[in-house]
């Protein structure tokens, strides 16, 4: 065997004799510090959190959801988008999920409730992390580098676009330590503990992190079974069940704490179009690490950021895809471990952080990595997911452990290679950077723009990237003094304070924030013509010419965000309407039904065909009362000309089993009515009725003559008199899921003997209407009907949730009752007979 060249052997003298940290570094307070002071202007200031689902999508509806529970324990029923649809259903909106449910009750704006949701889920990140690191055998300073280097990475930090994910990423070092990091007699303790935090994940609206957790357990387990030394334990700690059994029970455990957001996410996808029709893997790929940006590993812009100048210079290297995260950089430590442990890997080998972060990265490349797609197509059910970007907090997770503990270990000094390296990459990159930019020559015909942010800036770009890349040198240059120069004393606390400058500088870099009153002024201007009528009962988008004005992406602009956010707000862009509280038909959603879905695959195959679409009469079957017509950043309203009452009478309709509905039928019934066509009424229901007349005559009455009055109303009830001179069928423009049951009862005739008496409430089925309503068959009468939607898993469901938290937090507290008395000191006359 060759003998270990000196650079190899010869200790860091600093890092081989560090010492404690001080007080006031050895503590947890360092990263939710740095995490507060980023995000103050949101937190504290005028400014909110912009730029992509953070702004349009789930700063209105957790607003929304916040103003629902507030008033209702469990709203179940969201009224305000499509034709209505499951709240829970859609996963996202974290209705069940503790914390959104207590800072949506506080007394503050949906922006600044946000900013806070987000903080939170940052510092916990940091907290849990070193947690973790601390159970994988870091100590002070090591676990004080994995709580900075996790939720200030790119790859979790920037999830403050996406707030589910990053709830997921916030309860991932939990979870993750308590499945794969074995310990003595205390395996009842690790299935509470994972289930809980997999039932956080679920409840805060991201499942799939949770199936990730599960998958990637599984594969470290099954590792480990086969006998690879890398991924064996640190210590000979034995758990008093199998790992796998700890694995399943921890499952079964998240399972029932998540019950009533899991059924009903499953009764859901059973309709969507994303699970029933598949998602491609084209759409599926769409957002992914292309290999080259781990290259950002090294400095925190190596590529350019998006806005609000476009500066993303990678776009010129072919495949790039779309941008999931900014930059991937988590600090100098982390790839400093790294390139440490892969020049030296034959003597020092590998260990479970290193081969899940390395995993990760593979599975976040998508289809530049084979993985991900054997999982796309072989695991049952995966190729309804989207993303695989979603795998970073994994690859974060792993290298920022990793490095905890390297940091720590006198067995893995760090050698003067490795940072020549490190600095060697990085001048390369710029390198890279710099002749990829000159090989751009923008012309009128092959000039790159997007259409919010404008021209693609390769001189500001290439400036930018310079910045960086000295940035980062000077802490290369810092970090070798430290390694080389410095006393055990104060080595700890220095590679600590240049990582947290390190971090802040590149987690500034990388958010978005608007000034609310700049944007509430600029709303203002733009709405001084045509304005949207905010009473209206259901709305309609339509496009008409370019969306978003043509100069965004001709010119360049260092204000373009405030403007670009002004505009989407005030146009209702992804689900701003329900800051207004209106409803919108064709707004965007995470999990739409495939209903919807068909109808406007049904429309755009008409407009292809060249045929005319008869909006007036789609609106009036929709009960649309007002049309938003969007051109170039502006929302123009035209209320509609007398549409149909909400609720209506027919007396011609088609019965047909739901079950025997295909996609043909409701393709034609879409064609019948964008026609102009009014055709027959198709009623969908499991029992088919009975009650329809031979006779096709419609009595010569209004439906507001025999609808009406509606005695209450909300959105899961409604209660509504009922006269039909025939069996007649009451039809609601909303949609049916298959959870609303109705009763009616009949009301004695006015001045008649028994006018004082009524009937008692009788079942009768909610069938679907034309695929996007529902009805019911009303007898000859005056009848008062109830709607109200019950979903039949609801109660079983919430029961068996309630008892599960309750059995877990009882079993936890007497745990802890009988660890007190086991550890109160015994009285000195303990024994002693008297």
């Amino acid at each position: 065997m060759n003998a270990p060249t000196a650079c190899e052997t010869s200790p860091a003298p600093a890092l081989s004799r560090l010492r404690s940290l001080p007080p006031i570094f050895a503590g947890a307070w360092l990263a939710p510090a740095i995490i507060l002071w980023v995000l103050s202007p949101a937190l504290f200031g005028n400014d909110r959190i912009a730029f992509r689902d953070v702004s349009h999508f789930y700063t209105p509806l957790y607003h929304y959801v916040g103003e629902r529970t507030s008033h209702q324990w469990f709203p179940l029923w969201n009224d305000r988008c499509q034709t209505g649809m499951p709240l829970l259903g859609e996963t996202t909106p974290a209705v069940l999920y503790p914390v959104r449910y207590v800072l949506g009750r506080l007394p503050m704006s949906a922006e600044r409730q946000i900013a806070w949701y987000i903080a939170a889920h940052l510092i916990l990140a940091s907290v849990l992390a070193r947690f973790s690191a601390a159970d994988a055998g870091a100590n002070a300073i090591g676990q004080t580098i994995t709580s900075l280097a996790y939720p200030l990475s790119g790859s979790v930090f920037f999830l403050f676009c996406n707030p589910p994910f990053l709830v997921s990423a916030a309860w991932l070092p939990l979870a993750l330590s308590m499945l794969i990091i074995p310990r003595p007699q205390n395996s009842l303790r690790r299935i509470g503990l994972a289930g809980v935090a997999l039932a956080m994940m679920t409840l805060g609206g991201d499942p799939q992190t949770a199936l990730h957790t599960l998958l990637i357990s599984s594969m470290v387990i099954g590792i480990r079974v086969m006998g690879v030394r890398a991924f064996k334990p640190a210590t000979s700690r034995t758990d008093s069940l199998p790992q796998f059994a700890v694995l399943v029970a921890a499952a079964m455990v998240a399972t029932l704490l998540a019950a009533p957001q899991i059924v009903s996410g499953w009764s859901w996808a059973g309709q969507s179009d994303r699970v029933v029709s598949g998602v491609s893997i084209s759409e599926a790929d769409q957002y992914r690490v292309a290999p080259w940006h781990f290259a950002e590993l090294i400095t925190p812009n190596l590529f350019g950021f998006l806005l609000p100048v476009y500066q993303r210079i990678s776009v010129l290297i072919p495949g790039d895809g779309r941008m999931w995260t900014s930059t991937l950089f988590m600090g100098t430590l982390p790839v400093l471990m790294l390139i440490d442990r892969l020049t030296r890997w034959r003597r020092t080998g590998g260990d479970v952080w290193i081969g899940i972060a390395v995993g990760a990265a593979i599975l976040s490349m998508g289809q530049f990595g084979w993985i991900w797609t054997m999982l796309h197509h072989f695991v049952p059910g995966y190729d309804s997911f989207r993303y695989p970007a979603k795998w970073l907090p994994f690859f974060a997770l792993g290298m920022s452990i990793a490095s905890g503990v390297w940091i720590e270990s006198k067995s893995l000094p760090i050698s003067k290679k490795s940072l020549l390296i490190l600095s060697g990459l990085a001048i390369a990159g710029w390198l890279s950077v710099t002749l990829l930019s000159h090989g751009y020559e923008p012309t009128p015909n092959t000039t790159i723009a997007d259409e919010f942010w404008g021209p693609l800036d390769v001189d500001g770009a290439v400036r930018q990237i310079t910045l960086s890349i000295l940035f980062s040198l000077a802490c290369f240059i810092a970090i070798g003094i430290v390694i080389f120069r410095a006393g055990p004393r104060t080595a700890g606390w220095m590679l600590i304070t240049i990582l947290a400058i390190e971090l802040t500088v590149s987690t500034s870099w990388q958010l978005a924030t608007v000034s609310t009153d700049q944007e509430q002024a600029l709303i203002q201007t733009l709405r001084q013509g045509d304005r949207v009528t905010d009473s209206a009962e259901r709305n309609l988008r339509m496009q008409q010419s370019a969306l978003w004005p043509a100069e965004w992406k001709q010119t360049s602009s260092s204000n373009r965000l405030q403007v670009v956010e002004a505009h989407q707000r005030m146009c209702w862009q992804g689900r701003w309407h329900l800051i207004d509280d209106a409803a919108v038909l064709n707004n965007m959603v995470t999990v739409g039904s495939i209903r919807h879905a068909q109808f406007w695959q049904a429309v755009k195959q008409r407009s292809k065909e060249g045929k005319d679409i008869d909006w007036p009469a789609i609106r009036r079957w929709l009960g649309i009362d007002q049309t938003l017509i969007q051109s170039n950043g502006l929302l123009t309203a035209i209320p509609n000309k007398a549409a149909d009452d909400a609720l209506e009478l027919v007396y011609d309709w088609r019965s047909i089993p739901t079950g025997s509905v295909t996609q043909a039928d409701c393709k034609n019934r879409f064609d019948q009515i964008a026609s102009g066509a009014a055709g027959e009424v198709i009623l969908a229901m499991n029992q088919l009725s009975t009650d329809q007349p031979k006779s096709k005559s419609r009595p010569n009455t209004k439906s507001s003559e025999v609808v009406g009055p509606v005695v209450s109303e909300t959105p899961g009830n409604l209660v509504v008199s009922v006269r039909a001179e025939q069996p007649a069928l009451l039809i609601r423009p909303v949609f049916q899921d298959g959870h609303w049951s109705a009763t009616r009862r009949r009301l004695p005739l006015e001045n008649s003997p028994e006018s004082n008496l009524r009937s008692e409430w009788t079942s009768c089925e909610v069938g679907e209407v034309d695929f996007l309503k529902q009805g019911i068959v009303v007898p000859p009468g005056t009848w008062q009907i109830q709607f109200r939607y019950q979903p039949w898993w609801w109660i079983p469901s919430t029961m068996a949730a309630t008892a599960g938290w309750m059995i877990l937090i009882g079993s936890w507290i007497a745990g802890w009752i009988v660890i007190g008395l086991r550890q109160r000191p015994k009285s000195p006359n303990s024994g002693v007979l008297r």
